[in-house]
């Protein structure tokens, strides 16, 4: 039954003139709630979701364990911050470069076309395999020279001595040794070819 405005008390209708059983059609709604908190205890279920603030975010508590989360945007990173522990455990930060606090288990491997830098030791349970037209190992000790490279290139084995630019020790594919230097053995050397 439409009615005429005018018959309403200031000429609105308020919360108390809608009856429980209404089910307006959200069509008819504009869903313009200004500053109002929106609760439900349903689900939401929508298209797109854009969120415009200084810092939006979206708060994942559980009621049943911990810890807690969130999702935010705060100048220019993107971070799942873990609100029961106060710390970040993923940012996406401006540069593109993603931090990540604790440890990352990948089940699938790692495929990696850049460098990669540890300040750790890097531990490996099976095989260590270096594809490259020249692989190689440097090791570099910041406090003292020579530095070295262990490298194969071109079928030669090589440990070099990369301070003083030589090789030390070539193996060859055949199998021939090549050293650079003094050989000191102090337990004897034991030949079953000719010297």
């Amino acid at each position: 039954l439409r009615q005429d405005m005018s018959n309403l008390p200031g000429g609105t209708i308020d919360n108390a003139d809608v009856n429980a059983s209404a089910a307006i059609a959200g069509t008819k709604i504009s869903p313009n709630f200004g500053s109002q908190t929106i609760t439900t205890t349903g689900n939401l279920n929508t298209g797109d979701i854009t969120l415009t603030d200084a810092s939006p975010s979206i708060t994942f508590t559980e009621n049943d364990a911990n810890p807690d989360y969130k999702i935010v945007a705060n100048s220019g990173q993107f971070r799942v911050y873990d609100i029961t522990n106060t710390t970040d455990r993923f940012v996406v930060n401006t540069d593109g470069h993603v931090d990540i606090t604790g440890n990352l288990d990948v089940g699938a491997g790692i495929d990696v076309t850049g460098n990669i830098t540890s300040t750790g030791s890097i531990t490996s349970n099976g095989t260590l395999t270096i594809e490259n037209s020249a692989p190689g190992i440097s090791l570099n000790d910041t406090g003292d020279d020579p530095d070295w490279q262990i490298k194969n290139e071109n079928g030669l084995l090589r440990i070099r001595d990369v301070t003083s630019s030589v090789n030390r020790l070539t193996i060859a594919s055949g199998g021939q040794t090549v050293i650079s230097g003094n050989l000191d053995c102090s337990s004897g050397v034991d030949v079953t070819g000719n010297i």
